[in-house]
């Protein structure tokens, strides 16, 4: 989550790196709003793969039960396909997962991760801040991207702007989609680093 991390970094870059001058923040689609992002998105199949991926590892790292989001099986479902699936781009998934995630999303239908603790908690803390870093951002979002919600992203720099932060917005024209954001927007994202 490269466009996540950049934020992250000139939230915390103060605090964790003070001898260093952070003097700007780019990001090609990054995940702001984690929730809204994971319950926004326009690809109810894409929701429902980028819940497992999430909600597996984060139950992982925070040792928090699955069963805070279905049954058992739900859970062993989650696991499944956040353990054993690899996204290849452009090519056709396995039909296990196709299957997987197709029951998970009849079985997560109604279940809203902004809601239940602790996984709301989580998601606001590992979200950026859409404050003033004190140094000028970068935000390239693509309008065809299914996985980083546009519309979250554009509300985030709202945000920022009323915070006082100055934004450059690059809106992605081209074919591409998420796993291209970083690319479509390197020429102009260069020429404002630079």
């Amino acid at each position: 989550q490269g466009g996540h991390a950049a934020l992250w970094t000139g939230q915390l870059a103060r605090q964790y790196a003070p001898d260093l001058n952070l003097v700007g923040v780019a990001a090609a689609a990054p995940p702001t709003d984690l929730i809204e992002n994971l319950t926004g998105g326009t690809d109810a199949s894409i929701r429902a793969f980028l819940t497992a991926f999430t909600a597996h590892s984060w139950s992982q790292h925070f040792g928090i039960s699955l069963r805070t989001l279905g049954s058992k099986s739900t859970g062993d479902l989650i696991n499944r396909l956040g353990k054993n699936n690899c996204v290849t781009l452009g090519a056709k998934p396995r039909i296990g997962t196709i299957v997987g995630i197709a029951v998970l999303r009849v079985r997560l239908k109604g279940v809203d991760l902004g809601r239940i603790k602790p996984w709301k908690d989580i998601a606001r803390d590992n979200s950026p801040a859409p404050r003033n870093y004190g140094v000028p951002f970068l935000i390239a979002q693509n309008d065809a991207d299914v996985i980083v919600s546009p519309a979250v992203t554009k509300d985030f720099i709202r945000k920022l702007c009323r915070n006082g932060a100055k934004v450059r917005y690059i809106n992605i024209n081209s074919k591409g989609s998420h796993p291209t954001s970083a690319a479509d927007s390197a020429s102009e994202a260069l020429d404002w680093i630079g």
